[in-house]
């Protein structure tokens, strides 16, 4: 009996493990990333916060290889909640890779939460389009 009682804390552990790091999006990483090839960070940084300007996001810092910028939405429910988004860039030759992570300071520790993965795929997508820009920019 005992022996079964162990087996079932170590399942549901095991579950609930799996659960809490299961990726939101899909990636390498679980995050939002890719790799711009022939360019620098200065100017995929730079596409970045021209994208998030253009919303009236706010820049909150920025470092040689990393970013943080915030934003405010609106839920359904009426409440307005702050969404820091965290760029870090790493060049490798003429390529830049960027990995992005999400933080909902008023929903910590629900990471699978809509809003998580709204916000990821958000971030996915607005990577992608960065990426396209910058690498069809180049082949003109």
């Amino acid at each position: 009996m005992k022996r079964f009682i162990g087996f079932i804390i170590i399942f549901i552990i095991i579950l609930l493990t799996n659960a809490c790091t299961a990726k939101l999006i899909d990636t390498k990483s679980g995050k939002p990333e890719v790799i711009i090839r022939n360019t620098t960070i200065e100017k995929v940084k730079e596409k970045i916060i021209e994208k998030f300007i253009q919303r009236g996001d706010q820049i909150e810092q920025e470092g040689p290889h990393n970013l943080v910028i915030t934003i405010k939405k609106m839920t359904f429910a009426g409440e307005v909640i702050r969404i820091h988004y965290t760029f870090s860039f790493y060049q490798n030759g003429g390529d830049v890779w960027v990995v992005s992570d999400v933080s909902i300071p008023k929903y910590e520790g629900m990471v699978g939460t809509r809003f998580y993965k709204m916000a990821y795929e958000f971030t996915q997508d607005l990577l992608l389009s960065i990426k396209n820009d910058i690498e069809n920019n180049q082949s003109m």
